[in-house]
């Protein structure tokens, strides 16, 4: 039960930062990247708050959503990494 409301929480979230995502960036990324983007982004931070949470991240509120906001701006602003493209080395 609870790893249900989990996926729901992450699945709820993602559909919101694929909702607003084209408007904070300026442009409409692929679809299909944009989704795995969000699911990405979405379950990293989750990670991290409960990191926080639990004691083992330390630094302030403030700090934090800066850190999750700029890492998951450049998640999303980075090309696009198809299945089909090589991976940059």
């Amino acid at each position: 039960m609870q790893q249900q409301r989990r996926h729901d929480a992450i699945d709820t979230v993602a559909d919101l930062v694929v909702d607003h995502a084209p408007t904070a960036l300026g442009f409409t990324p692929d679809p299909d990247l944009l989704r795995r983007a969000s699911l990405f982004i979405t379950g990293g931070v989750n990670q991290i708050i409960e990191g926080w949470l639990s004691g083992a991240i330390t630094m302030t509120a403030a700090e934090l959503a800066a850190d999750c906001a700029r890492m998951c701006i450049n998640v999303l602003q980075a090309p696009d990494r198809s299945p089909s493209s090589p991976v940059a080395t």
